[in-house]
């Protein structure tokens, strides 16, 4: 676990890490978590299964409760909350085997989330669970970039986005899903994993074609192709991203700091990742400006660690 003294010489390292708030501007916090991979009882920091005489991050009992608390902190701030999913929360212990994602749907409700981006895992066995899966869970599922039209078991259950409302702000979640998924899964002969990008550009029309927007993208791609686009595409403002199980925290050790901020087309992009397993809950905080754009960012992506209390 990290010390006090670590934490604020992170924070310290980072002055810049939240503008002050411009006036009139819309508040919210977005929670994410990515690449759960069934891993109910935790791991320890190196992705290792749970010992006795090791400390195990994660675990369902208590990410329900981290994730309930960083609501609850960022409710008590006076900001709008989003739960976001990264996907891959199939496969990775036996209560994925014995259960086929009834499990993962089950604790998904516990934390509230409110979209999920499919990962490629989501197939492992083919889009008749997937399917079952999505109907158990209840909540938008997400990949603008798939098309469904010929499985009858998947059409109409997977949307390209889905807008919500904060206050006067209109978030467009997208959702992208890896166009290796053929040849890592098996979704079966009749899906169609369409380029991310093309199919980013046409989401982000049609969701601002309705008016102003704030863009995030829900990624199960990888940080590397996050990058790439985050660099191409107008109009994106946020990232949420998974699949390479990246750490980007402000701690020592983390593959980049929560967020990367790359310089897009025409506005800084925001990239986050929390790391896998359940042994990160991120909160990127944003101040909206009326036109969508983010005026000001913070949070952070905190361990799951055994301090922390478990929901009961």
């Amino acid at each position: 676990m990290l010390s006090r003294r670590t934490l604020l010489a992170a924070g310290l390292a980072l002055p810049a890490l939240r503008p002050a708030a411009a006036q009139g501007a819309t508040r919210v916090s977005l929670l994410h978590l990515n690449d759960f991979h069934s891993r109910h009882e935790g791991a320890q920091a190196n992705g290792a299964a749970c010992r006795a005489d090791q400390p195990c991050l994660g675990g369902s009992a208590r990410l329900v409760g981290a994730v309930k608390a960083a609501r609850a902190a960022a409710a008590g701030e006076g900001r709008g909350v989003l739960a976001l999913d990264g996907g891959d929360q199939f496969m990775g212990s036996l209560f994925y085997t014995v259960h086929r994602g009834l499990a993962e749907a089950a604790i998904q409700q516990a934390w509230g989330v409110q979209a999920m981006a499919l990962g490629n895992h989501e197939f492992d066995h083919g889009p008749e669970n997937a399917a079952r899966y999505i109907r158990a869970l209840g909540a938008p599922v997400l990949a603008a970039n798939l098309d469904t039209t010929d499985e009858p078991a998947l059409h109409g259950l997977v949307r390209p986005f889905t807008v919500f409302q904060h206050g006067g702000a209109r978030i467009a979640v997208i959702g992208l899903i890896t166009e290796e998924t053929p040849t890592i899964a098996s979704p079966g002969p009749r899906l169609r994993f369409r380029n991310s990008e093309e199919a980013a550009e046409r989401a982000i029309a049609e969701a601002r074609a309705a008016g102003p927007a704030t863009v995030v993208l829900l990624s199960h791609r990888g940080l590397a192709a996050d990058q790439r686009l985050a660099q191409r595409i107008r109009g994106v403002d946020v990232i949420v991203g998974g699949h390479s199980h990246t750490i980007l925290a402000n701690i020592p050790g983390a593959a980049g700091p929560h967020p990367v901020v790359v310089d897009g087309p025409d506005r800084a992009v925001r990239i986050v990742q929390a790391g896998a397993l359940g042994r990160f809950v991120g909160r990127l905080d944003l101040d909206l400006a009326p036109d969508g754009r983010v005026t000001a960012h913070g949070g952070e992506a905190a361990e799951v660690a055994p301090a922390l209390a478990e929901d009961a």
